[in-house]
């Protein structure tokens, strides 16, 4: 629906994405509100984020997709 600027004051923009792992989905500048004003996302979403730390970080990165692709 359009680019979203910062609703606590600094009105730089926060992008216009909406992120997602297939369980949970969350806005693009979620990190700037959490950084910047404190704002806390909901036990569950945050339950879930450090329960797949583990299984994101042994994960393999295939870069030759990337690479493949032309700017």
């Amino acid at each position: 629906m359009g680019y979203s600027p910062c609703r606590g004051g600094n009105k730089r923009d926060k992008g216009s994405l909406q992120l997602t792992n297939g369980v949970c989905a969350w806005p693009r500048g979620l990190a700037h509100y959490v950084t910047e004003h404190a704002v806390r996302p909901p036990g569950e979403f945050v339950e879930h984020a450090f329960s797949r730390e583990e299984a994101l970080g042994a994960a393999e990165v295939d870069e030759q997709w990337w690479r493949a692709q032309q700017c």
